[in-house]
């Protein structure tokens, strides 16, 4: 029975790639590779498809053979394959997407400057689909900003809930049942608000986060100095258009969070990639080749994706800096509620006397994601600039939920929920770190983190990452190759994300599985070779 599903899975699958987006795959079994020459034929087979995306022979979006049929076609190792699309993946050509297949990335003509292929006979609508949206948009003018947000992959950052996602919490049902019997109330007893409300929230819910920062971070403010926003992204793209000019030089952790590189790059901004150690980042080594940069973004309580934090000399040096030079701070103060052992360092903003840091906190990987409810903690000087950025990015934050926030919070709920879920996703680390352990020992190696809502499992066996992540994702488990957030000719750090928040532990142990016998396959096969 299992064969027979086998092979009408395989079957399938080819015809899924004949079909396929009229691919020329015929061409691409007419190539001939050399045999013992000088370039490696996993080198050769990634420069093969490599020149034929460009080319348009594959357009954009077509879905690639899996590494088993091209293994076949060519008659290589699969190991050959992998290695050749890992290459492809990693320069940006190619994505994969859990239980689909690997494919042709949609920015990747916009990116080497082609021409989308006319294919004879089309429909014009047809046209229209196959053709990517950035190239549409170039011919309608944009201006540089918008043909680079044109170019980004964002799939990629859609989080669905699948073990081990990054990004996904834990439906607290205390938490869900207090929050609805503020709303139920304030149902009940509030007319509709007709009118627009102050960009910045509520003077309620700002003098809850007043109080909430200055008790566990340190942070000395008054209320108006908070500003509420659309969660951290938000935060950040506020902080650049006004603390920045386009073409200002900007100190970024390495590796780092995409999303605020992204951010940076799409506003035009020259980005200073600068290494981070077990102490956090480097500052010595960003002041020594980057003094007068005008900012930092920087994740100093649990450093994105490392996990570790900013040691309190650094921390010293970072804002001796910034008031020498007159640079701007931004702290994001990621995962800092989910401390599980030792003493928690005081936040950068806490530690400034010289009003140079902006802080930056969200409540969506407290409470839920999709709640999209963050804050920043700007200098005085800086409140003015700040709200009228705010009250032309969007106006103002749904006023409703604002104030049901704001009496989540002065009742207690909020922190009390932060004690709760410090326990179970503590409890969730040690589960993990535990099947880990056991069932993957011979592959990773991992240690509980002292904080956050992920781990990094270290490969063994010198498999690169990207490789790793990619049988991962064929299995069915998501996870990030750390590799992918290190900035082009900097140090390469190797090992996958894995957060833990938000499944439980049967998930987990499946999941586990799974990963472990994805990376065992992985390793017989370099072994083979």
């Amino acid at each position: 029975m299992h064969n027979t599903s086998t092979s009408r899975s395989r079957a399938a699958e080819d015809e899924a790639v004949r079909r396929t987006d009229r691919a020329n795959w015929a061409e691409l079994l007419e190539w001939e590779f050399q045999e013992g020459g000088d370039v490696p034929l996993y080198q050769q087979v990634a420069n093969f498809l490599r020149s034929q995306i460009q080319a348009g022979v594959i357009p954009s979006g077509s879905r690639l053979p899996s590494t088993r049929q091209l293994m076949d076609r060519l008659r290589v190792s699969r190991t050959t394959v992998i290695t050749a699309y890992s290459l492809l993946h990693a320069d940006g050509y190619v994505v994969c997407r859990i239980g689909s297949g690997t494919y042709v990335a949609t920015d990747v003509l916009d990116t080497f400057g082609q021409d989308a292929p006319v294919h004879a006979g089309a429909a014009p609508e047809d046209q229209i689909d196959d053709v990517p949206s950035q190239l549409w948009a170039q011919n309608d003018g944009l201006s540089e900003r918008g043909a680079r947000y044109a170019r980004l992959e964002l799939d990629r950052f859609v989080l669905d809930p699948v073990p081990f996602n990054t990004g996904v919490v834990r439906v607290d049902g205390r938490a869900a049942a207090h929050w609805q019997q503020i709303v139920r109330q304030h149902l009940a007893t509030e007319s509709v608000y007709q009118g627009y409300a102050a960009p910045e929230g509520s003077p309620e819910i700002r003098q809850e986060i007043a109080r909430y920062v200055g008790v566990s971070r340190g942070i000395r403010c008054t209320a108006e100095q908070v500003i509420l926003v659309a969660g951290s992204q938000q935060a950040i793209d506020l902080a650049i258009k006004v603390l920045l000019d386009p073409g200002a030089a900007v100190w970024v952790e390495d590796p780092g969070y995409p999303l605020t590189r992204m951010a940076l790059e799409t506003a035009g901004m020259d980005i200073r990639a600068i290494p981070v150690d077990q102490d956090g980042l480097r500052v010595s080594q960003g002041v020594a080749t980057s003094p007068n940069a005008r900012g930092v973004f920087v994740t100093p309580s649990h450093q994105y994706p490392l996990g570790v934090a900013l040691s309190m000399r650094r921390r010293v040096e970072l804002l001796e800096w910034a008031a020498r030079f007159n640079a701007w701070v931004v702290e994001d103060d990621y995962d800092s509620e989910f401390r599980y052992s030792g003493p928690a360092l005081p936040a950068l903003k806490g530690l400034d006397r010289h009003d140079r840091v902006v802080y930056v906190g969200s409540f969506s990987k407290v409470l839920l994601p999709t709640m999209r409810y963050g804050y920043m903690v700007v200098p005085p000087a800086l409140i003015q600039p700040f709200r009228a950025a705010r009250l032309l990015a969007d106006r103002h934050s749904p006023v409703f939920f604002e104030k049901v926030l704001a009496e989540y919070i002065s009742r207690g709920h909020f922190v009390s929920h932060i004690r709760r879920m410090r326990v179970e996703y503590c409890h969730a680390r040690d589960a993990l770190v535990s099947m880990l352990q056991e069932r993957a020992g011979h592959l990773v190696d991992v240690t509980a983190p002292g904080q956050g809502l992920h781990l990094i499992a270290y490969l063994r066996n010198g498999i690169p990452d990207t490789l790793a992540a990619q049988e991962a994702i064929r299995a069915g488990v998501a996870v990030r190759p750390i590799s992918s957030l290190c900035s082009p000719g900097g140090a390469r750090h190797s090992g996958l994300m894995l957060g833990f928040a938000g499944y439980s532990e049967t998930r987990m142990r499946t999941a586990v599985d799974r990963l472990a016998i994805a990376l065992e396959g992985l390793v017989r096969t370099y072994r083979s070779d």
